[in-house]
């Protein structure tokens, strides 16, 4: 027997026009249809991405909405299903499939005053549409009650103040709820199928889900509201970031450009300086050609004047000559002998050998990206403390296997910092099994371990997996802060896989981190140690630097990305 559905209330449609606003892609502006959720947090159909990367040439395309947010082909099949949004989706077209038969029975019947067919002088409580008549209670008893009537198709008209009629008794009311099977029943099915079930009444169960209803949306409206702070927060995150890239690149530039214009400046004295020198040995070299020019033409004139005077054969104007010849020759020998020692000039050059190279050098150390972690949550944006490297490549950035030991710091604190409160800390890695934390004293004991499960096979884009510690810790100075995660277990979220941490390659050096606290790289042997046997007061094995034991200098360890969240 079907059941009358109410009509919707102004809020409920109110209600429903704002999730639909959610609940329609951005694309299509149709529902969601295999909504799939991006890395930046927006949503589109599955065959919006599609044809939005075909339309790109079938290998990437960027998030419409513009958040440069690269979508690749071969992984849009990875994709996580929104589901959230596709539950409210299926609730909507559920709803607005149960109110279009609640339209087309209303404009079909209109049937909420109508009276009985049979009596004529009671509101009809029902419509028969095998008999196509309208009947009230007592009519229908009467009418119905026959066998071959069973197979009639009632209707119970819409009267929000009518209950609905069991299914199996249509003249019985639902007026109880069965807890056991959870479903409402009549007092013919109390009497019968469910006579050995606990019940109660249907206005109470409807008050007690009214409550939980309640106390749902009170949650929900403060889940919302945190989301919403948390949504402002991260906004006001990402303004802040692109406001100091773009200063950062801003000194970058200015910076560059400095060091261009020296350089440009260098280059012209240096230029300058060349052409004058050039001009001055062009000249040197300029007046050897011309001196050596003017002799040989003088060497030709002496030579065809003496070929002249030995063809006359006059012995008079020989012997008148002799002397004047003799005499010129000397001179001329002294002129020839000057231009024969050769002409002495410079060639400038430019010493650039180790020159350049200690430039080179001056200009890649000229500047470093430094960076600092910051948490944007529902309280605010603050910023947290890197115990890692502070510069390095990414390229020197390694996945470290950290079965076999607890990897960490030992902190040592300035004049006058006695203590600090540890909040949570972050580790950067792919971690799909336990994490172990430990916290050791200047004796290298025990005084605070924890253990958080963590899964980080999904959000690949939030590396930072965060351990809350459950009281907040003062660490003093010597303390170390060390890490650990076991061998796998099997199971369907780890998959088998082992943990990794990533790290930089580092070393025992003492290294600051900001004004009041330096760390110093520090691992501990867990191989034979199960966590269940590390009770507090527990002595670690932890591995010493040289300037405490005799290892060598050298000793390579990790410097695992980690970060700390102080408690102020």
């Amino acid at each position: 027997m079907a059941t009358a559905i109410g009509k919707p209330t102004t809020t409920s449609k109110s209600n429903n026009n704002k999730l639909e606003t959610l609940v329609k892609c951005p694309i299509c502006l149709d529902y969601y249809e295999d909504p799939r959720l991006l890395q930046c947090s927006h949503t589109f159909c599955f065959k919006c991405i599609l044809q939005l990367v075909e339309k790109n040439g079938g290998y990437y395309a960027t998030c419409p909405l513009r958040d440069n947010t690269i979508l690749r082909r071969h992984t849009i099949d990875q994709l996580p299903i929104n589901r959230a949004v596709q539950d409210m989706v299926d609730h909507l077209k559920k709803e607005e499939q149960q109110q279009e038969e609640v339209s087309t029975y209303s404009s079909k019947f209109k049937q909420l005053a109508t009276k009985c067919d049979e009596c004529n002088g009671v509101i009809a409580e029902f419509y028969c549409d095998t008999c196509k008549k309208h009947f009230c209670t007592a009519c229908l008893k009467q009418k119905h009650s026959l066998a071959e009537f069973e197979t009639h198709k009632i209707i119970v008209h819409i009267n929000e103040k009518l209950s609905p009629l069991c299914k199996e008794h249509a003249e019985e009311k639902l007026k109880y709820w069965c807890t056991g099977c959870k479903l409402l029943v009549c007092s013919d099915c109390l009497l019968f199928q469910h006579k050995h079930h606990s019940f109660i009444p249907m206005q109470e169960i409807v008050q007690q889900t009214k409550i939980k209803f309640g106390s749902s949306l009170d949650q929900l409206d403060q889940m919302k509201q945190n989301l919403t702070d948390l949504s402002t927060k991260t906004t006001e995150a990402q303004n802040t970031h692109y406001r100091a890239h773009v200063v950062t690149r801003k000194e970058i530039e200015q910076t560059i450009a400095a060091l261009q214009n020296m350089l440009e400046t260098r280059k012209e004295q240096l230029i300058n300086q060349l052409t004058t020198r050039d001009a001055e040995q062009q000249e040197i070299i300029r007046r050897q050609r011309n001196d050596i020019d003017e002799q040989l033409k003088t060497v030709s004139v002496r030579e065809l004047l003496i070929k002249q005077i030995l063809s006359t054969g006059n012995s008079i104007q020989i012997l008148n000559t002799k002397d004047d010849l003799l005499t010129y020759n000397e001179l001329h020998n002294e002129q020839y002998e000057q231009l024969m020692e050769g002409c002495v000039y410079d060639i400038s050059g430019f010493v650039h050998i180790k020159t350049r190279s200690d430039i080179k050098q001056k200009i890649l150390q000229a500047g470093n990206i430094s960076s600092q972690a910051f948490l944007a949550d529902s309280h605010g944006i603050r910023g947290l403390i890197t115990l890692s490297l502070p510069t390095i490549n990414i390229s020197d950035q390694h996945s470290l296997q950290i079965e076999n030991y607890a990897h960490g710091y030992r902190f040592l604190l300035a004049n006058g910092q006695k203590t600090f409160k540890l909040k949570s800390l972050r580790i950067n890695g792919s971690i799909s099994n336990e994490l172990h934390v430990y916290i050791l004293d200047y004796n290298d004991v025990l005084v605070y371990k924890q253990t958080a499960r963590v899964i980080n096979d999904v959000w690949t884009t939030l590396k930072w997996s965060c351990v809350s510690l459950t009281t907040s810790i003062e660490l003093q100075n010597n303390y170390y802060l060390f890490v650990w995660s076991n061998s796998p277990r099997e199971s369907s979220k780890s998959k088998g896989r082992p943990s990794y941490l990533s790290y930089k390659n580092g070393n025992h050096n003492l290294r600051a981190v900001n004004d009041h606290i330096s760390v110093r790289s520090k691992r501990s042997l867990m191989t034979t140690i199960s966590d269940s046997d590390l009770q507090i007061g527990t002595k670690f094995n932890v591995v010493y630097d040289a300037f405490l034991t005799n290892e060598k200098n050298n000793e390579w360890i990790p410097s695992i990305d980690m970060i700390l969240e102080l408690d102020e």
